[in-house]
Protein backbone atom coordinates (compact mmCIF):
# COMPACT_ATOMS: atom_id res chain seq x y z
CA UNK A 1 0.00 0.00 0.00
CA UNK A 2 1.02 3.64 -0.36
CA UNK A 3 1.25 4.09 3.41
CA UNK A 4 3.60 1.11 3.77
CA UNK A 5 5.78 2.51 0.97
CA UNK A 6 5.88 6.01 2.53
CA UNK A 7 6.66 4.60 5.97
CA UNK A 8 9.37 2.27 4.68
CA UNK A 9 10.93 5.11 2.68
CA UNK A 10 11.47 6.92 5.99
CA UNK A 11 13.48 3.98 7.31
CA UNK A 12 15.48 3.87 4.06
CA UNK A 13 16.15 7.58 4.42
CA UNK A 14 17.68 6.88 7.85
CA UNK A 15 19.97 4.26 6.29
CA UNK A 16 20.86 6.55 3.37
CA UNK A 17 21.95 9.32 5.76
CA UNK A 18 24.33 6.90 7.47
CA UNK A 19 25.73 5.80 4.08
CA UNK A 20 26.17 9.47 3.14
CA UNK A 21 28.32 9.93 6.25
CA UNK A 22 25.82 11.80 8.43
CA UNK A 23 26.07 9.36 11.32
CA UNK A 24 25.62 12.13 13.90
CA UNK A 25 21.99 12.79 12.84
CA UNK A 26 19.60 10.86 15.08
CA UNK A 27 16.00 10.24 13.92
CA UNK A 28 13.45 11.65 16.37
CA UNK A 29 10.14 11.95 14.54
CA UNK A 30 8.51 10.94 11.28
CA UNK A 31 5.32 11.76 9.43
CA UNK A 32 4.29 9.38 6.66
CA UNK A 33 1.01 10.74 5.28
CA UNK A 34 0.67 11.21 1.49
CA UNK A 35 0.20 14.97 1.92
CA UNK A 36 3.03 15.43 4.43
CA UNK A 37 5.99 13.07 4.42
CA UNK A 38 9.18 13.79 6.33
CA UNK A 39 11.64 12.59 8.96
CA UNK A 40 13.14 14.86 11.60
CA UNK A 41 16.61 14.38 13.05
CA UNK A 42 18.46 15.82 16.00
CA UNK A 43 21.56 17.56 14.69
CA UNK A 44 22.63 19.98 11.99
CA UNK A 45 23.33 20.09 8.27
CA UNK A 46 25.24 23.20 7.17
CA UNK A 47 23.34 25.32 4.61
CA UNK A 48 26.11 24.91 2.02
CA UNK A 49 25.80 21.08 2.19
CA UNK A 50 22.01 20.74 1.75
CA UNK A 51 21.84 20.69 -2.04
CA UNK A 52 24.69 18.18 -2.36
CA UNK A 53 23.14 16.01 0.36
CA UNK A 54 19.76 15.97 -1.41
CA UNK A 55 21.40 14.59 -4.57
CA UNK A 56 23.51 12.14 -2.57
CA UNK A 57 20.47 10.77 -0.71
CA UNK A 58 18.48 10.29 -3.92
CA UNK A 59 21.41 8.42 -5.47
CA UNK A 60 21.72 6.11 -2.45
CA UNK A 61 17.94 5.55 -2.29
CA UNK A 62 17.84 4.73 -6.04
CA UNK A 63 20.54 2.13 -5.43
CA UNK A 64 18.58 0.63 -2.50
CA UNK A 65 15.52 0.27 -4.74
CA UNK A 66 17.58 -1.37 -7.49
CA UNK A 67 19.22 -3.78 -5.02
CA UNK A 68 15.85 -5.06 -3.78
CA UNK A 69 16.83 -5.37 -0.11
CA UNK A 70 14.37 -7.55 1.85
CA UNK A 71 12.65 -6.11 4.93
CA UNK A 72 13.26 -8.06 8.12
CA UNK A 73 11.13 -7.87 11.25
CA UNK A 74 12.12 -9.28 14.64
CA UNK A 75 8.96 -9.53 16.70
CA UNK A 76 9.06 -9.17 20.48
CA UNK A 77 9.50 -12.20 22.64
CA UNK A 78 6.65 -13.76 24.54
CA UNK A 79 7.80 -11.92 27.68
CA UNK A 80 6.63 -8.65 26.08
CA UNK A 81 9.79 -6.89 27.28
CA UNK A 82 11.58 -6.67 23.94
CA UNK A 83 10.55 -4.36 21.11
CA UNK A 84 9.53 -5.16 17.55
CA UNK A 85 12.61 -4.24 15.50
CA UNK A 86 12.29 -3.47 11.78
CA UNK A 87 15.15 -3.55 9.27
CA UNK A 88 14.37 -1.72 6.02
CA UNK A 89 17.27 -1.07 3.66
CA UNK A 90 19.83 -1.44 6.43
CA UNK A 91 21.43 -3.75 8.95
CA UNK A 92 20.61 -1.09 11.56
CA UNK A 93 17.22 -1.89 13.05
CA UNK A 94 14.64 0.48 14.47
CA UNK A 95 11.84 -0.13 16.98
CA UNK A 96 8.64 0.28 14.95
CA UNK A 97 5.06 -0.94 14.92
CA UNK A 98 4.11 0.41 11.48
CA UNK A 99 3.33 -1.35 8.19
CA UNK A 100 6.20 -1.95 5.77
CA UNK A 101 6.98 -3.16 2.29
CA UNK A 102 8.56 -6.59 1.83
CA UNK A 103 11.45 -5.38 -0.30
CA UNK A 104 13.02 -2.02 -1.21
CA UNK A 105 12.22 -2.62 -4.89
CA UNK A 106 8.57 -1.88 -3.98
CA UNK A 107 9.37 1.73 -3.02
CA UNK A 108 9.49 3.32 -6.46
CA UNK A 109 11.34 6.61 -6.89
CA UNK A 110 12.09 8.50 -3.67
CA UNK A 111 12.59 12.23 -4.29
CA UNK A 112 13.99 14.53 -1.62
CA UNK A 113 11.88 17.69 -1.71
CA UNK A 114 13.61 19.78 0.93
CA UNK A 115 16.13 19.76 3.76
CA UNK A 116 15.64 22.38 6.45
CA UNK A 117 17.69 22.89 9.60
CA UNK A 118 16.56 25.00 12.53
CA UNK A 119 17.38 25.00 16.25
CA UNK A 120 19.20 21.66 16.15
CA UNK A 121 16.44 19.90 14.16
CA UNK A 122 16.96 18.74 10.58
CA UNK A 123 13.77 18.03 8.63
CA UNK A 124 14.01 16.03 5.40
CA UNK A 125 10.83 16.02 3.30
CA UNK A 126 10.35 13.48 0.52
CA UNK A 127 7.84 12.16 -2.01
CA UNK A 128 7.34 8.87 -3.84
CA UNK A 129 6.47 8.13 -7.44
CA UNK A 130 6.13 4.88 -9.39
Amino acid sequence: SLHARLHSAGHCLDAALVQAGYTDLKPTKGCHFPTMTYVEYEGKVPADEKEKLMAQLEEILDKMVQEGIPTRINNPGIDGKSSRIVYVGSEEGCPCGGTHINNTNQLGKVSIRKISSKKGVVKISYTLSD
